[in-house]
């Protein structure tokens, strides 16, 4: 990879001892094309997600408030934790795994969200 002034100008590929193909020699059609793509299938799994995220950014900047940024974070963390582990009905091990971080972050994070997590004993007796 070749820089100048901190840009990137250009990566230099051997084709013939490294046949391997970089999206910047694809046509623009064909890189447009899977651009657009990916863009549907990011808004046919989340577009239900934006407008609430806009309706909540919109009533956030209607009452003027000045720490946008962590209100936004805190409300979208608060509900992906609140989600898995509702989902794995409590099961902080499974619950970090399938987030991708440790037992230790989703207790610390939990708590700075104030989310409880409740247990509920059943009689089967």
């Amino acid at each position: 990879m070749t820089q100048k002034n901190g840009e990137t100008i250009c990566v230099e590929v051997n084709v013939e001892t490294n046949p391997v193909r970089l999206p910047t020699s694809l046509p623009d059609e064909i890189r447009s094309r899977s651009r657009g793509r990916a863009q549907d299938q990011f808004n046919e799994t989340f577009g239900h997600l934006n407008g609430n995220l806009e309706r909540l950014m919109d009533a956030r900047l209607k009452a003027k408030t000045d720490d946008l940024y962590a209100e936004i974070l805190s409300a979208t963390e608060t509900y992906l934790l609140s989600r898995v582990l509702k989902l794995t009905r409590g099961n902080l091990s499974q619950a970090a795994r399938i987030l991708g971080i440790t037992r230790g972050s989703l207790r610390y994070k939990s708590c700075a969200l104030n989310i409880r997590i409740e247990y509920h004993c059943v009689d089967r007796g």
